[in-house]
């Protein structure tokens, strides 16, 4: 869930403040794992073609356009002219292949490396001219166009030094100076203060614009100031320090929902997000305590009225906009609709076949919004 007291800006300038739970370990998209480094990271790059989150729909981004093999096994991706990283540096081919070939290098350890990978191959990437690439996937895949969102395009010009020399998964620390660091993204990096917050400013040279022709970002500043916990975030965020908090619990969330009119902001289910969550199970146990089987969680149709989840293979649970349910559960055992009555509005709630099955989701966190009127 996310939290906004901010009225969105039509004219540029204005700064907004983020209150995060925890402090970015590292500005390099390349090793970040942790959420607080891909949240800032993901402010400061750009990807090849990216799936809006609002309409799931596959949009150009750093790609103008692309060409697929009727075996989905060959693309060729065409890149927008004149862009520009935010040093002013001309952005190429030579960075797109830079960057996956960075990536699929062992030595590198990138967390990213295995999404590059099919069947323990990896994908081929070469240089067809300065605005054109081509890729070459070692086998079938369901989805190719995915492969590209997310994944973000580094400067060759700041990183190609380190990276031969061994030394990329080091390149970039949270102490690194501001000149070092260059990006696609709407914003670059201004000032960080350890313990306290990252200050990112709007990147003069960003390639996206408004349906009238004005240069995006509107914001001059974008602030992540560091909370330490859940708490401190909705502290920071009553207290007017912080104009976007996210990932609240549903114990804060009605606190909010409570004093939204007092407050001034509003705030909506957005249903459920696409953000993965693991389940472990530990299967050692102590010595002395005989071991028992774990039915497959994935098995498990745990689709009762006690609430427990959906198992997969849909994408969503039946409380997001974007849950389809056209036929029978897939795996065996009984299935029924996932939440008591009046938990999810009619309007959303999971349609039961007549054969009295409902089709299976994976659990996925609740996530919503709110915005100032």
């Amino acid at each position: 869930m996310t939290v906004c007291s901010f009225p969105a800006p039509r004219t540029p300038g204005g700064r907004l403040v983020s209150a995060q739970r925890t402090e970015p370990k590292t500005l390099n998209w390349a090793v970040a794992a942790d959420s607080g480094s891909r949240d800032v990271v993901r402010c400061l790059m750009a990807d090849l073609i990216h799936i809006n989150r609002q309409s799931m729909a596959t949009e150009p981004a750093l790609a103008k356009s692309w060409k697929v093999s009727r075996d989905g096994l060959h693309w060729e991706i065409q890149l927008r002219q004149g862009i520009k990283f935010s040093d002013g540096h001309p952005f190429d081919a030579d960075d797109v292949v830079f960057t996956f070939h960075a990536i699929l290098d062992e030595q590198v350890h990138s967390p990213q490396r295995t999404l590059l990978m099919m069947d323990g191959k990896p994908i081929a990437v070469r240089k067809l001219d300065t605005y054109r690439v081509a890729f070459d996937l070692p086998g079938p895949y369901s989805v190719p166009d995915r492969l590209f969102d997310g994944v973000f395009i580094l400067p060759r010009h700041k990183l190609e030094a380190a990276w031969k020399q061994g030394k990329l998964a080091d390149a970039w620390p949270l102490t690194v100076a501001a000149s070092q660091i260059a990006g696609l993204g709407p914003f670059r990096l201004k000032e960080y203060l350890a313990g306290q917050r990252i200050t990112l400013e709007r990147n003069p040279y960003y390639w996206k614009v408004d349906r009238a022709g004005t240069q995006l970002p509107y914001l001059s500043e974008l602030v992540f100031v560091f909370a330490g916990s859940e708490d401190n975030q909705m502290l920071r965020f009553q207290a007017g320090e912080s104009d976007i908090i996210n990932r609240v619990g549903a114990r804060n969330f009605a606190i909010l929902e409570k004093d939204r009119d007092r407050r001034g902001y509003q705030l909506a289910d957005a249903g459920s997000s696409l953000e993965y969550s693991f389940l472990l199970f530990n299967l050692a146990g102590p010595p002395s305590r005989p071991r028992r089987p774990w039915p497959p969680a994935r098995h498990s149709c745990a689709a009762r009225a006690s609430g427990r989840p959906f198992p997969p293979p849909s994408t969503a649970t039946p409380s997001s906009a974007w849950f389809i349910s056209d036929g029978p559960c897939p795996w065996p055992g009984p299935c029924r609709p996932a939440t008591r009555p009046g938990s999810i509005p009619p309007s959303r709630r999971p349609h039961v076949p007549s054969n009295g099955r409902a089709s299976c989701s994976p659990p996925t966190a609740s996530n919503g919004a709110a915005r100032a009127p």
